[in-house]
């Protein structure tokens, strides 16, 4: 009998997941009851690091719309707590998804290596997300300097301006 290519099963998404399958797999539980719909969750990673988080779980749609959200002025803490909230949701949609297409154009045989492929996580991401982290205090310090250098030259300027528009025996 052959299985149907519409059903994912838990070792489906347990392969395309890769690290940390258990507590994704728990999560996706709470999706998976009667209706597969929205519930209440809680992901501290995509709290803290949503543009990041995203990206190193290979949402790519996802990242783009926290980056685009993290420049605006205001809402950029709103939608960490919406990221939080709705990070295994959004993820767990995103892998059904890409599962069922995964399926549809592989042979059975080759499924779980594609999926392994084709999810997982980048690990590339993370180290360049601690370089630029470990990086930014001394980008912080360069820039600081120059700005303090451009402070000192401005004010030298004022002076100048001073002392050569004053008259003479004109006290300012």
């Amino acid at each position: 009998m052959l299985e149907n290519t519409n059903e994912i099963s838990n070792e489906e998404l347990a392969e395309y997941v890769g690290r940390n399958k258990l507590k994704y797999l728990y999560n996706f539980a709470k999706f998976q009851q009667k209706d597969e719909k929205f519930r209440l969750t809680w992901h501290w990673p995509a709290f803290f690091f949503g543009p990041i988080w995203f990206l190193y779980r290979k949402l790519y749609f996802w990242a783009l719309i926290a980056v685009l959200v993290s420049l605006l002025p205001v809402g950029n803490v709103i939608a960490q707590f919406a990221y939080s909230a709705c990070a295994y949701y959004i993820y767990y949609r995103d892998s059904k998804k890409k599962i069922a297409k995964i399926k549809a154009v592989n042979p059975q045989h080759n499924t779980m290596c594609a999926l392994k492929e084709a999810g997982g996580v980048h690990r590339w991401i993370l180290w360049v997300s601690i370089l630029l982290i470990l990086l930014s205090p001394i980008a912080g310090l360069y820039y600081a300097d120059n700005i303090s250098k451009n402070i000192k030259v401005y004010r030298q300027e004022i002076i100048i301006k001073k002392e050569n528009s004053t008259v003479p025996g004109q006290q300012i």
